[in-house]
């Protein structure tokens, strides 16, 4: 591996420890969503950067777009019956 990988996968790792902990302490259910949806960018660079594209489009859908989306209809839904 050269210097240049390396530094590509601790940057996609911090990345990705640094939104899952944005996550997990944010108060505003809004925003950690959205943390989660970066942490599944992340999750999915990394796995592009371990020659899995496969995995990599998977996680792409399914972290990026369906669980943020699943999780902002869920929100509203919630808010409605609150009112």
């Amino acid at each position: 591996m050269d210097s240049v990988s390396i530094w590509l996968h601790v940057f996609t790792l911090v990345g990705a420890l640094i939104s899952a902990w944005y996550t997990v302490l944010e108060r505003n259910l809004v925003r950690a969503v959205i943390g989660s949806a970066v942490l599944g960018s992340f999750v999915a660079l990394e796995f592009l950067l371990l020659n899995a594209p496969d995995v990599a489009i998977a996680e792409a859908a399914v972290g990026v777009v369906v669980v943020p989306v699943i999780f902002f209809v869920i929100l509203q839904r919630t808010r409605e019956v609150k009112e």
